[in-house]
C-alpha cells in the first residue's frame, strides 16, 4: 500500500470534521454581527493599547464577505480580504499529495522568503493602518 493511500482514510475523517465544524462556523458567522454579539471575543490588543492590530475586524470582515458587502469587507479589514487566495493556496498544501506534487509552489509560497515577505507586510499593515486609521 502506498504511502497517500495508507493516510487517506484518516486524513478524510479529519477533513470531514473540519468541514462540519467549519460550515457550523461560517453559519455562525453569516448569521450574527461580530461587532454587536457576545458570541465573537473582542481584541485584547485594542482593548489595552487603543491601536488596532493587524487581525483587527477579520470577524466583521468575514461576517461582510459571507453576506456579499465586499465593500464593507474590504473596510474592516482589507489585508486579510486581499490575502484569502494566498491562505487558500497555502493551506492546500497540507492536503495529501498536493504537497508531493507541486514542490516548487509550496517553496514558493511557504519558503524563507515568502515568510519575510509576509512578516514584512503585516508589519508595515499593522504601523500604517494606526497611522492613517484604515
Amino acid at each position: 500500500m502506498s504511502k497517500f493511500a495508507s493516510g487517506l482514510p484518516r486524513f478524510a475523517g479529519w477533513l470531514i470534521l473540519g468541514v462540519i465544524l467549519g460550515g457550523i462556523g461560517l453559519i455562525i458567522y453569516r448569521s450574527y454581527p461580530p461587532e454587536s454579539s457576545s458570541l465573537f471575543p473582542r481584541c485584547s490588543f485594542y482593548a489595552l493599547t487603543g491601536w488596532k492590530c493587524p487581525g483587527c475586524g477579520s470577524q466583521r470582515m468575514l461576517h461582510h464577505l459571507l453576506n456579499g458587502n465586499f465593500a464593507d469587507a474590504f473596510r474592516s479589514n482589507a489585508l486579510i480580504l486581499i490575502s484569502l487566495p494566498y491562505l487558500l493556496v497555502l493551506g492546500s498544501m497540507n492536503i495529501p499529495g498536493v504537497r508531493e506534487r507541486f514542490p516548487r509552489l509550496r517553496q514558493a509560497i511557504s519558503g524563507r522568503i515568502a515568510c519575510l515577505t509576509v512578516f514584512t507586510v503585516i508589519v508595515l499593515w499593522w504601523i500604517l493602518r494606526n497611522i492613517f486609521s484604515w
